[in-house]
C-alpha cells in the first residue's frame, strides 16, 4: 500500500479502512488500490494475510467522507485470479458499492 501513500490504514474487526491522501477517490485510484494493493498478499501466497477474516475494505478520501467499499475481498480475489484481464475490472466493480458519511 505504500505506493499510494495512504494517510492511515485501520483494521476494525472485519473492516479495513484505507484513508487515502486524495480529495476524491476516482474509479482509477480505487481499482488500482484493489487490484495491486489488496490482492497482492493473497497472490503472493501470504498465509497470514489480513484478508483472512476481512468482510470489506473501505477506500476513502482524506476526510473519510466518501469513497468505495470492496466487499468479500477473499472470495473475489479467487475469482479475479481465474479471470482474463478484460474481466478483472468488472469483477471488482461487482463487489463494490459507494460510501458516503452524512
Amino acid at each position: 500500500m505504500q505506493m499510494w501513500q495512504p494517510l492511515s490504514i485501520n483494521d476494525n474487526g472485519n473492516i479495513v479502512t484505507l484513508t487515502m491522501n486524495e480529495d476524491r477517490i476516482t474509479d482509477t485510484i480505487y481499482h488500482s488500490v484493489i487490484r495491486y494493493g489488496v490482492y497482492s498478499p493473497l497472490w503472493l501466497d501470504d498465509k497470514n494475510s489480513y484478508l483472512k477474516n476481512t468482510k470489506e475494505v473501505r477506500v476513502l478520501n482524506r476526510h473519510n467522507h466518501s469513497g468505495y467499499v470492496f466487499e468479500n475481498p477473499r472470495a473475489s480475489c479467487d475469482e479475479v485470479g481465474k479471470a482474463t484481464n478484460d474481466k478483472i475490472g468488472l469483477i471488482i466493480s461487482s463487489h463494490t458499492h459507494g460510501h458516503t458519511n452524512s
